[in-house]
């Protein structure tokens, strides 16, 4: 028999969950005052909750969801761990402690979501629709006294269907109309009013007394909390350590790739872990040029520092930092490990 997922914390609260409790909030996103679209910029964005208020029969649909998860979590999932940028396993559960991050998504679980009697309310669909860019749904629930949670999914406007005839002349009018077949009459009939596609299912869940995301979508929980505002701040840091270590030169030639590249950002996140726990300096250089010679990779060293010149030298360094080649004392065959677990042996 397979062994089960242990992860009290999360089922209990789960299970503990009631229709009558739930409530529905789409969140949207908006850019700063007075911030280009196309800037690279951190804190570029500004996120909004909206309370929407919902019918029974939809309260059961949402609460249906995410009983589902509850009962599935240990068929679909057989381990928790702590959150990676880069990981191949697809069947974790990762956690991500909220814990002082300062990206601008907290302000929905920490100050917006408690606002009461002023949150605001959407009255209006089409009006809100017109003023905001849809970016996921957020189920708030109270499964019991210490187990308040936020569920979120990630949505986007192609889930959305505007009403044609009231939005004629606007860049939200659609080409189509809209329809339903009635199984009381057997009629196809028009479907009145704007329509939003809910996808049964939930991207990652917040516990407030753990203050703590579980993710069971990775690549939307990125996308929900723009986790790449958090990765270009560690990647800045991670370079710092590095100039301050004195074991790598001038960063000019490759300064735009460290505003701009998220996939470089990711690099050095990973790597903001591992070098939190050793020491950078000439030692550690001197080993990391043994094995470029032994690798054959791009790496030059003048006067005891690092000379990078492009992205190729770039993440050849990053990779050497992060231990990324190893070799098997078994086989002699010679790997690039980007996902590793580190064993206390």
């Amino acid at each position: 028999m397979a062994k089960q997922l242990q992860v009290p914390e999360l089922t209990d609260a789960i299970q503990n969950s009631q229709a009558g409790s739930l409530r529905l909030y789409l969140v949207s996103r908006a850019l700063k005052p007075d911030v280009p679209k196309t800037k690279k910029t951190l804190h570029k964005y500004l996120f909004n909750l909206h309370r929407i208020d919902i019918d029974p029969a939809l309260q059961g649909m949402f609460l249906k969801t995410i009983l589902e998860l509850g009962r599935t979590l240990s068929a679909e999932y057989d381990r928790i761990a702590k959150y990676k940028p880069i990981d191949v396993d697809s069947r974790k559960i990762h956690t991500y402690q909220m814990t002082n991050r300062e990206m601008a998504f907290a302000d929905v679980i920490y100050n917006q979501i408690n606002r009461g009697v002023d949150m605001p309310t959407i009255n209006d669909l089409d009006g809100y629709l017109r003023g905001a860019e849809l970016w996921a749904y957020c189920i708030e629930m109270q499964a019991g006294d210490n187990n308040r949670y936020l569920s979120f999914t990630r949505l986007n406007r192609g889930k959305v269907a505007v009403d044609e005839r009231t939005q004629r002349g606007t860049s939200l009018a659609k080409k189509f109309f809209r329809t339903r077949f009635n199984t009381n009459t057997a009629k196809l009939e028009l479907l009145d009013g704007t329509t939003v596609n809910f996808d049964e299912r939930v991207d990652c869940l917040y516990l407030f007394a753990k203050d703590t995301f579980y993710i069971f979508d990775k690549k939307h929980f990125e996308q929900i909390v723009a986790i790449e505002e958090e990765f270009r701040k560690v990647a800045d840091s991670v370079m710092k350590l590095a100039v301050d270590a004195e074991i790598v030169g001038d960063l000019t030639p490759v300064q735009d790739i460290l505003d701009n590249d998220t996939a470089v950002h990711k690099k050095l996140y990973q790597l903001g872990s591992v070098l939190k726990e050793e020491k950078i300096g000439p030692v550690r250089l001197r080993k990391m040029q043994a094995v470029a010679k032994s690798y054959k990779l791009p790496l030059r060293v003048k006067g005891g520092k690092v000379q990078i010149g492009d992205r190729n030298e770039l993440v050849t360094f990053i990779r050497l930092l992060d231990d990324y080649f190893l070799k098997s004392p078994q086989t002699g065959y010679k790997y690039g490990a980007p996902v590793k677990e580190r064993l206390n042996v």
